[in-house]
């Protein structure tokens, strides 16, 4: 599937076989069975002009997450994982649990994510991603210490008096 936002391919697949993201999710004959899903999101920075530095999704669902990051070389660069929620024993299974913000960063930049969960499927809402802004207070700090130090000082000719005026 293909997001709106160009340069930014989505996929209801977790696993990676080369270049191309498998299939997983469904559960297992097991008793108690047991359940995984997940979607994958990939940056494409030619398109974008950039790999984001910053990445994240608000999640919901039953069971529990983890987000995944990887740099341009495929490597994991962070992983977040996000608790199950707390059921209780009158419990009916609806509405779904309040939706978990989960994110990721990396200043070398994120090329691609994969979100897991121990559920059959879960919702995502808030895609988010981009490049990081420094505080404004040591972006200002910074630029006046520069200036301080690179500001040519003015200092009177030695050697020579001014004159008084009356």
């Amino acid at each position: 599937a293909r997001l709106a936002t160009p340069g930014v391919e989505a996929s209801g697949h977790v696993g990676w076989t080369e270049s191309t993201i498998t299939t997983v999710g469904g559960c297992t004959d097991s008793i108690p069975p047991s359940c995984f899903s997940g979607v994958g999101f990939e940056f494409d920075a030619t398109e974008l002009g950039f790999l984001p530095q910053a990445v994240g999704v608000a999640v919901s669902g039953f069971g529990s997450f983890s987000l995944s990051a990887y740099d341009a070389e495929n490597q994991l660069v962070e992983t977040t994982i996000a608790p199950a929620p707390v059921l209780f024993d009158d419990f009916t299974g609806f509405p779904p649990t309040p939706a978990i913000f989960i994110g990721a960063t990396h200043l070398e930049g994120i090329a691609r994510i994969a979100i897991h969960s121990n559920e059959v499927m879960f919702e995502l809402d808030d895609f988010q991603y981009g490049r990081l802004v420094p505080e404004p207070s040591a972006f200002i700090l910074a630029t006046l210490a520069i200036l301080v130090f690179t500001t040519p000082r003015r200092c009177a000719p030695k050697g020579r008096s001014r004159p008084l005026l009356a």
